[in-house]
C-alpha cells in the first residue's frame, strides 16, 4: 500500500513519469537486435498477411513496412515523375496518419494519462518494426513532444520539437546527415512551419469558414510548400521536377490515410473481407491514376543538375522572395 500511494504521488507530480517509464521499458525490449520481441515485431506477420492479401500487394506493402521489393521499377519512376514518391518511402506522412487514426479513435480520452501511453507507445512500435529510418525517427521525437505537451497542457513548439529532432538524430547517429531521407524530412518540414500558415492566410476567410474549401486549401499549401522546400535537392540527387505534383497529391494522400487506416482496421480483424476488398480497390485506382498523370504531356523536367553551391543559392532565392512577398502583403 505504502509503495502505491507513493508512485501515485509521484505520478501527480511528474506525469510524465509513466510515458518515459513506458518508452525506456520498449526500448529495452525492442531495439535490442537479439530480443525476441525485436525479432518478433520486425517482421509484423499480420501486415505482411494484409499486404499478401491484395492484389495491389506491393504498393500497400511499400506504404505500410517500407517494403518495395515487390514494387515494379517502372511503378517506382511513375510515382517519382508525379512528386509522389514520398508515400512509398516510409515518412512523417505515415506517422502522422497513424497518429491521427488513433487519435481519432480514442478523442474522449485525450486527455487521460493511459491514452497517451497507448499512442506513445503505438508510434514507438511502429516506428521500431519499420526501421528507425531518420524520417520516421524526425516524425516520431515530434509527434512525441507533441503528446508530451498536450499532457502538460502546454503549446508545442514547431520549430523547438524540429530542432531538438535533429539534435537527438544527430546525437546518437551524426552520418545521418548525409541521409537523402534526413535531408528532404527535415526539408519540407521547416518549409511547412514557415511558410504553411502565411499562404494558407492568403485565401479570404469567408471562403476558408467552408470546411470543404478549408481541407482543399490547406492540401494545396502544405503539398506546394513541402515540394518547394525539397525542390533543390530533388534536383541534386535525382535531376528531376515533376510538374503535376499538386494534382498527384490529391491522389495519393488521401489514399495513403485510407490503406494505412484500412491496414489497422484489418488488423483489429473488423470486417477483414470487406476492408481488404477496400484495400485492393484503394491500391489499384491510386495506381491507375498516378499512371495516367505521368503520361500526361510534360510531367516530369529532367536533365536537371544542380551543384550544392547552387542549391544553397536556391533555398537562399526562396526564403528571401517568399519573405519580401509576405511582407509586402502585410503593409
Amino acid at each position: 500500500m505504502i509503495v502505491l500511494r507513493t508512485l501515485k504521488k509521484a505520478l501527480r507530480r511528474s506525469p510524465l513519469l509513466l510515458p518515459a517509464v513506458v518508452i525506456i521499458v520498449m526500448s529495452v525490449l525492442f531495439a535490442h537486435p537479439h530480443s525476441k520481441y525485436y525479432r518478433k515485431y520486425r517482421s509484423l506477420p499480420p501486415i505482411t498477411k494484409v499486404v499478401t492479401l491484395t492484389q495491389g500487394g506491393g504498393l500497400v506493402g511499400a506504404m505500410t513496412l517500407g517494403d518495395r521489393s515487390r514494387l515494379q521499377r517502372s511503378v517506382r519512376q511513375q510515382f517519382s515523375a508525379v512528386g509522389a514518391s514520398h508515400v512509398l518511402a516510409l515518412s512523417g506522412l505515415h506517422l502522422s496518419i497513424l497518429y491521427f487514426f488513433l487519435s481519432f479513435v480514442f478523442y474522449p480520452l485525450r486527455r487521460r494519462l493511459f491514452f497517451n501511453v497507448i499512442l506513445l507507445s503505438s508510434i514507438w512500435v511502429y516506428a521500431y518494426a519499420v526501421g528507425m529510418s531518420a524520417s520516421i525517427t524526425r516524425a516520431a521525437i515530434m509527434l512525441s513532444l507533441i503528446t508530451l505537451s498536450t499532457m502538460m497542457l502546454r503549446k508545442a513548439s514547431s520549430v523547438n520539437n524540429l530542432s531538438l529532432s535533429a539534435i537527438l538524430i544527430l546525437l546518437f547517429s551524426p552520418s545521418s546527415v548525409y541521409d537523402i531521407g534526413f535531408q528532404l524530412s527535415f526539408a519540407a518540414v521547416l518549409f511547412i512551419i514557415i511558410l504553411y500558415k502565411p499562404l494558407f492566410r492568403l485565401m479570404p476567410f469567408r471562403l476558408r469558414r467552408n470546411r470543404f474549401v478549408a481541407f482543399v486549401w490547406s492540401m494545396v499549401c502544405i503539398s506546394f510548400v513541402a515540394q518547394l522546400g525539397t525542390a533543390p535537392l530533388v534536383a541534386h540527387y535525382f535531376h528531376i521536377f515533376p510538374v503535376y505534383f499538386l494534382l498527384s497529391n490529391f491522389v495519393v494522400v488521401p489514399a495513403a490515410y485510407i490503406i494505412i487506416g484500412g491496414t489497422i482496421i484489418y488488423l483489429l480483424h473488423v470486417f477483414p473481407a470487406t476492408v481488404s476488398m477496400l484495400l485492393d480497390t484503394v491500391a489499384d485506382t491510386m495506381l491507375h491514376l498516378v499512371r495516367l498523370i505521368a503520361s500526361l504531356p510534360g510531367a516530369t523536367v529532367t536533365g536537371i543538375s544542380f551543384s550544392w553551391f547552387q542549391v544553397l543559392c536556391a533555398y537562399l532565392i526562396i526564403l528571401f522572395t517568399t519573405s519580401c512577398f509576405f511582407m509586402k502583403l502585410q503593409k
